[in-house]
Formats: C-alpha cells, sequence, structure tokens
C-alpha cells in the first residue's frame, strides 16, 4: 500500500511539473518578438498569469528557441550568445544625464508585451515611443538558464499590467 501511494504521489508530482512547464512555455511562445528574445518585465493583463517558479521557466526555455528572456532588467541566456543583447522600452526623449561612457540616457519607461491574434505587439505608454536598446553585461547579467533553479518569479499589478521580478528562494 506504501509504493502504491509513493507512485501514485511521484506521479502526480510529475504531472504538475510537466503542467507548469507548458503553461510557462506557453507564455514564452506567445510573447518572443522579431529579434527572439522575449521580455517577462511587463506582460499585459490579457494573460492570467501567475507566480512560477525558475525552474519551471529554466525547462520552458530550454525547449524554446529563443535566445534569451529578460525579467526585471536580468538578461537569463542559454550560455551560447556573448556580448551585447538588444532590449526594448519606451522615451519620451527627455534626456535626463549621461551614462560611463559618455552615452545619452532618457527617461524610459517599460513596455508591456502582449499577443493580440496571433501577432506580437507592444504596448506603449501614453506620450512615448518605442526604442531598442542594446545592453551588455553588467550587474544584473547575463546570467545562465541554471541560475533560474534558484529563483521564483512573482506576478504583481504594475500600472496596467503585470510586472514580474525575480526573488531569491528563501
Amino acid at each position: 500500500m506504501l509504493c502504491l501511494a509513493t507512485t501514485i504521489g511521484i506521479g502526480a508530482m510529475q504531472i504538475h511539473k510537466t503542467s507548469e512547464v507548458n503553461r510557462v512555455k506557453n507564455y514564452i511562445d506567445d510573447l518572443t518578438n522579431e529579434e527572439n528574445y522575449v521580455d517577462l518585465s511587463r506582460v499585459s493583463f490579457d494573460y492570467d498569469i501567475k507566480d512560477f517558479e525558475g525552474k519551471y521557466l529554466r525547462l520552458a526555455l530550454e525547449q524554446s528557441d529563443v535566445d534569451y528572456v529578460v525579467i526585471d532588467d536580468t538578461i537569463i541566456y542559454n550560455g551560447d550568445q556573448i556580448g551585447t543583447f538588444k532590449i526594448v522600452d519606451s522615451t519620451n526623449d527627455v534626456l535626463i544625464g549621461y551614462d560611463d561612457n559618455n552615452e545619452p540616457v532618457y527617461e524610459g519607461k517599460s513596455v508591456a508585451v502582449n499577443n493580440i491574434d496571433g501577432k506580437f505587439v507592444y504596448e506603449i505608454p501614453e506620450g512615448y515611443h518605442l526604442r531598442e536598446i542594446d545592453i551588455t553585461a553588467g550587474a544584473k547579467g547575463p546570467y545562465k538558464y541554471e541560475v533560474l533553479d534558484n529563483y521564483h518569479i512573482n506576478v504583481v499589478e504594475d500600472y496596467g499590467a503585470y510586472g514580474l521580478s525575480l526573488s531569491k528562494h528563501k
């Protein structure tokens, strides 16, 4: 009897794991942009997205053909790509200063990503326009997929979209 209960418990855990990986993989498949990366920092309210474990994101990414994912300004990639990574946000062209490389820095806001009728779209805040920027490795990555096993992905409402962020396991 104990053996049967253990087998059922292991089977149930495997079904839950598969279900969670598939749920996360659906987000990735829907939200991969034309540059072949996924920005999960802000996701449209159209998705009924809930918190999930980083290990499920890692497994979903390993099954997907995306170059990298961005969550909360952190880049997580498969270890193959090095150098610069592209991200998309929005700006209103208000100069707020210069970075360490003497490059201009403009006021920006994160855009929310969505998939409407099978077409990937950005939801841009009013008064802003899209910009694509190249970023290099910094204090927040890039990290390899394996680091996700140590994190939980939190989902909260964030000014008209869901904001996703990483938090360490306790």
